[in-house]
């Protein structure tokens, strides 16, 4: 495997260092979802159509959208490059996804060596008022697995390739995190003084990036607004 080199918070700042994707009512009717774009390979902004409707458009690489609202059922997700038009264009990417309603939902397409994928996961957007709860997810292909080390303690462990962890809660606090090779525990990524809040849900998604030497890391802060 090659050996990536360490970087220090490059994480993408929006509102401070959290990225705050939310709807602004829970349904039960419909689901709700938002798109990222980890693909480094594509290098162009994306559309992004869900049962041939444009629900994203211009996504950037590294941009992790908010949340909207869509019927529940099989839903049919048809990426093109931005401005293509989708009846004469050809997709980068297809793929179907079944939902339930009341559910939440990312999808995101990214790079598994010289292919693209599209990968989704469910949200968890119910909060512990006295906990802060943490989640990874692995969508970097030049590396097996992954573990979390928390002031240098184990804390999500094995995590494979296009796998997430379950969330797991811990006392509010401000943490020094290290993404480490779980076989090798060589360090890829080194994410100081983050701080955890009471009542917030958070995903810690990695990623490649330019050249496939380097892991990219975004922080999302899993939230439903209030209405």
């Amino acid at each position: 495997m090659k050996k990536l080199s360490v970087s220090i918070i490059s994480i993408l700042i929006l509102f401070s260092v959290f990225i705050p994707c939310g709807v602004f009512a829970h349904n039960s009717v419909g689901v709700n979802f938002r798109f990222l774009h980890a693909s480094i390979g594509l290098n162009r902004e994306v559309d992004v159509y869900i049962n041939q409707d444009l629900v994203f458009d211009g996504v950037r690489f590294k941009e992790l959208t908010e949340y909207t609202i869509v019927k529940s059922g099989e839903l049919r997700v048809q990426i093109f490059s931005a401005g293509a038009d989708p009846k004469e264009g050809e997709e980068i990417y297809t793929d179907t996804l079944k939902t339930a309603n009341g559910d939440t939902y990312t999808i995101s397409i990214f790079d598994d060596k010289n292919h693209k994928r599209i990968l989704s996961w469910k949200d968890d957007l119910v909060v512990d008022k006295d906990k802060a709860k943490l989640r990874l997810v692995h969508l970097h292909s030049e590396i097996p697995t992954v573990s979390v080390l928390i002031e240098d303690k184990n804390f999500i462990t094995d995590i494979a390739f296009t796998d997430s962890s379950e969330y797991k809660s811990m006392e509010p606090q401000t943490i020094n995190m290290d993404i480490k090779d779980s076989k090798q525990g060589h360090t890829f990524y080194k994410i100081p003084n983050l701080k955890l809040s009471s009542g917030e849900n958070y995903t810690v998604i990695i990623m490649n990036t330019e050249g496939n030497l380097t892991l990219d890391v975004i922080i999302s802060l899993d939230k439903l607004l209030s209405s």
